[in-house]
């Protein structure tokens, strides 16, 4: 019964992600971190409040390799704050241009971030800009999953 429950939890979370708020951009200023997984790790879904709060949604293949744990957790705003102000120095994130990146067919993986409706190209391609080193180090404060040991 709790394996269907996850199961319909990803679906609907799966089906409502691309549909956003639906509002346009309404002064909100949540982070959404979004990683597709690999064949050995499951993707997640970070959801960064500027008051620091950080939702995680495991999604697609997930085993005892998830790199993140379903949960609700606290990072300092103060992170936060910088990490907001970073992305605010480089909108539209759309329109950021990422370098050629090479990946493995089977482990690599792609992560994007979503701020203000504008979705960012694959910053494991963009690894130079400081918002990139702001996720990097607030993701490194959440506890892995059972031997999770990649970054976002």
């Amino acid at each position: 019964m709790r394996i269907l429950k996850i199961f319909l939890f990803i679906i609907i979370g799966l089906i409502l992600a691309p549909v956003g708020n639906g509002f346009g951009d309404q002064g909100n200023n949540e982070v959404i971190i979004d990683d597709s997984g690999s064949t050995n790790f499951s993707g997640y879904r970070a959801t960064i409040e500027p008051s620091g709060q950080v939702d995680i949604l495991a999604h697609g293949r997930v085993s005892n390799n998830s790199v993140y744990s379903y949960g609700k957790y606290k990072v300092a705003p103060e992170d936060v704050k910088k990490l907001i102000d970073d992305l605010e120095a480089v909108m539209p994130l759309s329109k950021l241009s990422a370098d050629f990146c090479v990946r493995s067919v089977s482990f690599g993986t792609k992560t994007y971030v979503t701020y203000k409706d504008q979705t960012s190209p694959d910053i494991q391609c963009l690894k130079s800009k400081e918002f990139v080193k702001d996720i990097y180090r607030i993701m490194a404060t959440i506890p892995r999953g059972q031997n999770g040991v990649k970054l976002p």
